[in-house]
């Protein structure tokens, strides 16, 4: 996972990760927004080029985090199938407004892949709120009394 400024993109840009397939948050800080931020949620086969891409197209954002895998192991569907889910979670939490005009359904995996996506995103709800990110954090029900 890395994270940025929209000014030190450029740096992050060079980054051997940002060349992987992965997903990203383009993030900003809006009062009008829900819980005050604005985040868009997308994925790409080299990330790097899609930021570039969003810095020139997308005027709201001033901060993105990029995820991807340590051993470049993501492939386009396990990206698109990441996107789904974060995208899913982000609606459902109601902590950000989302930016996405779509919410794309869950592509087909096989079930093992299935199983290390749905574990991979188990794990970005507990590290992106430590980033000070609660996009995809869903309130947990309180049990009756």
């Amino acid at each position: 996972m890395l994270s940025a400024r929209r000014s030190d993109l450029a740096d992050l840009l060079k980054r051997d990760e940002a060349q992987r397939t992965g997903v990203y948050l383009l993030l900003r800080e809006d009062e009008s927004a829900i819980e005050n931020t604005r985040c868009y949620i997308g994925e790409a086969d080299v990330v790097a080029d899609r930021l570039r891409h969003h810095q020139r197209d997308k005027e709201f954002w001033d901060r993105v985090v990029v995820i991807t895998s340590k051993d470049a192991n993501l492939t386009k569907a396990h990206g698109r199938y990441l996107e789904s889910k974060l995208i899913a979670l982000a609606t459902a939490a109601g902590r950000v407004t989302v930016e996405n005009n779509t919410a794309p359904g869950v592509p087909a995996l096989p079930e093992a892949d299935a199983s290390d996506m749905d574990y991979f995103v188990s794990q970005l709800q507990i590290v992106l709120p430590v980033l000070g990110i609660n996009a995809i954090r869903v309130p947990t029900p309180t049990a009756p009394n």
